[in-house]
């Protein structure tokens, strides 16, 4: 490797560290205690947990939709080939079943979840669950 490359590994390795604390603040995923924040308490730790899940949820969306559109473009590419016709069919039901599955398991567990919360409540209650803020099960 010549110096000049050499060089320029170093100084985007330096750049790179310099960066990483801006990484680590989780801006955006943690609701409190940074600057000019409230400090955390308990309700933040279930608002953290619902910011992973919809993440996680999310990139499982995305890893399905690149594993259905990989698989789809080798299937019509494989050309006959038996052998990579029947690898590239079982992607493809592996990527729907994949996220079929992840849908399935956060419905349920929401679906609990509102339950329990919910299940001692008088029948013909006015309230409704609100799933738009993810501390506010309860409102009227």
């Amino acid at each position: 490797m010549s110096l000049k490359k050499q060089k320029i590994a170093i100084l985007i390795c330096l750049s790179l560290l310099l960066v990483a604390p801006l990484l680590a603040y989780a801006h955006g995923l943690v609701p409190c205690g940074g600057i000019n924040e409230n400090p955390c308490t308990v309700e933040d730790v279930f608002v953290i947990i619902a910011r992973v899940t919809n993440w996680l949820i999310f990139v499982a969306g995305i890893y399905a939709v690149y594993e259905i559109v990989n698989n789809g473009f080798w299937l019509v590419a494989s050309m006959g080939n038996e052998e990579a016709i029947t690898k590239r069919k079982s992607g493809l039901a592996n990527a729907v079943m994949g996220f079929v599955l992840v849908m399935a398991a956060y419905i349920l567990i929401n679906t609990a979840v509102n339950g329990i919360l919910l299940g001692s409540l008088p029948a013909g209650s006015p309230l409704k669950v609100d799933l738009t803020n993810p501390l506010k099960y309860l409102s009227n």
